[in-house]
């Protein structure tokens, strides 16, 4: 079954397509999570640790001791830790990016 299309009353030579150009260098800047309302810094998150290798031991050593993020910590497991932290602090997953003042620039492709 073919879905439904207008067929076009002109030849593919009378039509344009546009695209609207925003490369990251020149239209996109780094943001702060409070500008962006990133969801873990408005509500918070969990990180949950097994402690049974070296990698989550290490870890929870770097939230404990090098994070200066406030947390809360609970056993969960036999080898498994879950760290708490409350909203208002920045994750530091990834960086938010928003949109700057530059002006969009298009183009046209025949």
């Amino acid at each position: 079954m073919q879905p439904f299309r207008i067929e076009p009353q002109l030849p593919p030579q009378a039509f344009r397509t546009h695209a609207l150009l925003q490369p990251l260098r020149t239209h996109w800047r780094n943001a702060t999570c409070p500008e962006v309302d990133c969801p873990r810094y408005v509500n918070g998150w969990k990180t949950v640790l097994g402690m049974n290798d070296q990698d989550g031991q290490n870890a929870a050593a770097w939230i404990r001791t090098m994070s200066g993020l406030r947390f809360t910590e609970k056993v969960t497991g036999p080898f498994e830790i879950t760290f708490e932290f409350p909203a208002g602090q920045l994750c530091r997953t990834a960086t938010p990016r928003t949109r700057s003042a530059t002006v969009r620039r298009s183009a046209v492709r025949r």
